[in-house]
């Protein structure tokens, strides 16, 4: 089942979904600010309704990668200070400079609590989530070698956090996809079971998975349903989601063909997710043309500035990386 001989999901696929995932939440955003300036009917609201829907879908395979890849890097053995160093510099400081960035340029920083806000992902709830799953996935290292113990409570530590998130009134977007991160860890302690599916099984499961998550996914966009209550609409979405990203597991461990365009995007999502509504709004306001061009034009700007401060950013996280490898050899020779 296996893209290769190691491991379940190659380095290629896992940046090329996350690309294609980054695309899939910025047209989400972008349908929803079009309805700011602009009316549609018909069909044409039906599209753009459908494609704002899309955001859930490109976060759970995020989920799904991040879940996946943090229990590949971690190993089977108690995790140390060297991996949790390395999360800091992979996604933390990254997260917290580009922020702080923003805030400053939107002169968004006056209060202590403004600065505490920006420290815990208050305004940007991927963050807090993924932030969470992270220190939930370092206790349960920290605490269980025993790998069914720790798929167990990554799945109980995701059903606890998303009903929390839901009672406690969320916008649907904060459980929607979670499921996915704790897919992606059990995929990963199980991996040497899961490889054992023949290839030929395999793709019929893509084919089916991909059929029936189409089928979920269109009506679940594309189709207003009449909700006898509001916990039936959230069960519906979230099948449609997981159905979806089951989809993403089997395609993305049987195909093998992944362009760099999506790969190139895959690697600096981050930086996108993170950066694109402040570059938008910035480009909105700022520049004098009809309003579809300032859309249009919005969009090489994203790219551009987001991935070039992504650049700039992750050189220095390698040099920070550097110095971290450096301190933890030393700290082990010192105590051989």
């Amino acid at each position: 089942m296996s893209a290769d001989n190691k491991s379940l999901f190659s380095r290629q696929a896992s940046a090329w979904f996350k690309g294609l995932a980054i695309i899939m939440v910025v047209l989400s955003h972008y349908a929803e600010w079009w309805s700011w300036f602009h009316t549609l009917e018909g069909n044409s609201e039906l599209v753009r309704m459908g494609i704002a829907k899309f955001g859930p879908y490109g976060v759970a395979v995020f989920l799904l990668f991040s879940g996946y890849g943090l229990t590949k890097s971690a190993g089977e053995e108690r995790i140390g200070i060297k991996f949790i160093l390395r999360r800091l510099t992979g996604v933390y400081i990254p997260y917290v400079i580009l922020v702080l960035l923003i805030e400053i340029l939107s002169d968004g920083l006056h209060t202590l609590q403004d600065f505490i806000d920006v420290l815990n992902g208050h305004d940007f709830w991927y963050m807090t989530v993924i932030f969470l799953f992270y220190i939930a996935f370092i206790v349960l290292w920290l605490a269980f070698k025993n790998r069914h113990l720790r798929a167990v409570g990554m799945i109980v530590f995701t059903i606890i956090m998303s009903h929390r998130f839901y009672i406690m009134g969320e916008l649907d977007f904060w459980y929607l996809s979670n499921p996915a991160f704790a897919l992606g860890v059990v995929l990963a302690l199980y991996e040497p079971i899961i490889k054992k599916i023949p290839p030929a099984v395999s793709w019929v499961l893509t084919a089916i998975f991909g059929a029936v998550s189409g089928f979920v996914v269109y009506s679940g966009v594309f189709v207003e349903h009449v909700w006898e209550m509001p916990e039936d609409k959230v069960q519906a979405e979230m099948l449609a989601v997981f159905g979806f990203t089951l989809f993403v597991v089997f395609l993305a461990a049987s195909w093998k063909r992944y362009d760099v365009i999506l790969q190139f995007l895959g690697k600096y999502s981050l930086y996108i997710y993170i950066s694109h509504t402040f570059i938008f709004m910035w480009v909105i306001n700022h520049v004098e043309y009809e309003m579809p061009v300032r859309f249009g034009l919005a969009a090489p700007a994203i790219l551009i500035v987001s991935i070039g401060l992504g650049m700039l950013i992750n050189y220095g996280m390698g040099r920070l990386n550097l110095l971290v490898d450096k301190i933890c050899t030393t700290a082990n020779k010192a105590t051989e």
